[in-house]
């Protein structure tokens, strides 16, 4: 980022799809100062709104926005509240625990859900946007159990056949269930290589990618997520935004601490590997108790000065009530008072 360049600013929105309603909030997010907006496209969307996110996304573009587009909760692989119709049509294809589990989430090493998500970019593609937001692709991870028991939680996937066929294949033994080094290796190669093929895609789509990478306290819990040391990930030539999410208040971490330490860790990353550089800022499931803390997570981030700074999301989440903030309102005030601020 050069002295003279502003950091530009993003909003997050999905839970409406009415056009004359998305108007009105558009006014909104203008008046705000955001310059790029995040529109969801989950496998809901895919099927059944193809058309009308292509006038979303038009509509943004006509009012000057730069347009991010999302699988949001695609394949369970990615970030998102939204359910997914691959995992329930194709359990065979879902990533098996560990512990022997499957659970409700596709297995990147699998061919049917490779030719999804390809099927899913070139959809995306044709909507119009400038940017497909990777949005945390991770391996599964019972975020709640994690939570409650940081230090014990152990389940980490995938052993389903095709993985267990492929890493036979690459270190000459049969994968076990414990999670070593060479089966950690194994996972992130797998991870990286599925983002690296879509991004490609996207690449001769003629848009830029933007991967979201999620930020914990404990390595414990990146490695079975699937990514520990984000540099492989910055050296992808596919990959054009870097970006994280340190939601301090969800984790129930100090924001000081969380917000600064992975706000430098991504706008140092980006700037080694010529990338752009993006921090998000949690606008959802806000308790009153932190609500000052919004304004101190700006400044923060800020303060390192990213290309980039985005919140999830519009209205601080007002719209989902297992999300939403105790004070939606008063959250999105600050949001407007902070980002004005930058």
């Amino acid at each position: 980022m050069t002295p003279n360049q502003t950091i530009k600013k993003g909003i997050s929105y999905f839970g409406n799809r009415y056009l004359n309603h998305f108007r009105k909030d558009l006014s909104e997010i203008k008046s705000f100062g955001f310059n790029y907006i995040i529109h969801t496209f989950s496998e809901n969307d895919l099927r059944y709104f193809g058309k009308t996110l292509r006038d979303f996304v038009k509509l943004s573009k006509d009012e000057g926005l730069e347009v991010y587009i999302d699988p949001w909760g695609v394949g369970k692989f990615f970030g998102g509240e939204a359910f997914s119709e691959f995992v329930a049509k194709y359990p065979q294809e879902c990533q098996v625990l560990s512990s022997g589990e499957r659970v409700a989430a596709a297995c990147p090493n699998r061919k049917i859900f490779q030719d999804f998500m390809f099927e899913w970019v070139d959809r995306a593609c044709e909507l119009g946007g400038d940017v497909i937001f990777w949005d945390e692709p991770h391996y599964y991870l019972n975020s709640s159990l994690a939570l409650q028991h940081p230090l014990t939680y152990k389940d980490w996937a995938c052993r389903c056949t095709v993985c267990l066929e492929k890493f036979k294949m690459q270190f000459g033994y049969e994968m076990g269930n414990e999670l070593t080094q060479e089966v950690f290796q194994f996972r992130q190669a797998s991870l990286l290589d599925f983002l690296k093929s879509l991004s490609g895609r996207v690449h001769d789509h003629g848009l830029r990618n933007a991967v979201c990478l999620i930020p914990v306290p404990l390595p414990k819990i990146s490695r079975i997520l699937g990514i520990e040391d984000w540099r492989f990930l910055a050296n992808l030539k596919e990959i054009d935004i870097l970006s994280t999410d340190p939601y301090w208040s969800l984790l129930g971490v100090s924001v000081k601490k969380f917000v600064g330490s992975f706000s430098k860790a991504i706008v140092d990353l980006a700037k080694e590997f010529g990338k752009e550089s993006e921090i998000w800022i949690q606008a959802f499931k806000i308790p009153k108790v932190r609500e000052k803390e919004v304004s101190e997570a700006i400044q923060i981030a800020s303060s390192f000065k990213p290309t980039r700074m985005a919140v999830w999301s519009y209205q601080a989440t007002a719209c989902m009530s297992e999300l939403a903030c105790e004070n939606s309102e008063r959250v999105w005030e600050i949001i407007r008072a902070g980002f004005k601020s930058i």
